[in-house]
This record gives structure tokens, sequence and C-alpha cells, in this order.
């Protein structure tokens, strides 16, 4: 499941670098700046952080059975025990902006600030994706509507 998501990630990325050098190629700039860069930091603000989250999961210590003293093993198991899961990393950091795990331990440190970096630049792009192109597009076009409109009242 989680090879899925790093694969699904790797895929949409590609997806938004063809769309990227098309915008380039045919001189569309509005399109890179508001669609391709705003969808790189929203894909990457959300999923890459998933995507390093798995990683770091999969890095993470986790020795089901320690050797050494009585409490090394005890803290081992409490490490194992107390592990956050990547789906309530990711659920807090929509409702909490990241700082809902201060008592549990991280997968890496600076966990809560990146996190925190992560949705709000997400958040942040989401409206300057969906509307500044369309609100660009209507103020621009404006006047060309009103003479196509005007065309067509001539002819009836």
């Amino acid at each position: 499941m989680k090879t899925s998501v790093i694969i699904a990630v790797f895929h949409m990325s590609m997806g938004i670098v063809i769309k990227g050098t098309n915008a380039i190629h045919f001189s569309r700039w509005m399109v890179l700046v508001f669609e391709v860069i705003t969808g790189f930091i929203i894909l990457f603000g959300l999923f890459g952080w998933m995507d390093v989250l798995i990683f770091a999961k999969w890095f993470y210590v986790m020795n089901p059975n320690p050797q050494g003293t009585e409490s090394q093993m005890q803290a081992m198991t409490e490490r194992i025990s107390n592990c956050p899961s990547i789906i309530t990393v990711m659920i807090d950091n929509f409702l909490k902006l990241g700082t809902g795990m201060c008592e549990a331990p991280h997968f890496m440190h600076y966990q809560n600030e990146a996190s925190a970096i992560m949705i709000i630049s997400a958040v942040i792009c989401m409206p300057l994706m969906l509307c500044v192109k369309p609100i660009a597009y209507a103020t621009c076009l404006k006047e060309d509507h009103a003479v196509e409109q005007e065309f067509n009242d001539q002819e009836d």
C-alpha cells in the first residue's frame, strides 16, 4: 500500500512536469505559474510529505527483540507501541497544522514545523490555482465577449 502511494505521487508529478513543458513550449506563462508551480506545491506539500513520512517510518528504529538491560527493553517496547501512524500524522496536519503530536514520538526532528509549513503552503496555493486563472480570463475577455454579443444582436 505504501509503495503504491509513492508510485502514484511519482506518476502525478510526471504529469505535472509534462504540463509544465507544454506550458513553456506554447508560452502559456499563466498556466505555468498558476497551475504547474502551484500544483507542484500542493502535490508535494501534501502527498510528497506523506511519502517522506513513509520513508522515515521505514527507517524508524523498531527492534521488537532488543538486547540489553531491562530498562532498554522496556524503552524499545514503549517506542514501538507509541510509533505514530502516518494516517494519524496526516489528519493531525490538517486539523492541528502539524502541532497535534507534541507529546508523541516523531519520525524525525522538526516534523511539526515541516508539517505546518507544508500545509500552509498548500492551503495558500489552492485558491491561487483555482481562482486566479478564471478571474484573469473573465476580466481580460469581458470586452471580447461584449463585441460577440453585439454581433449576435445585429444578425437578428
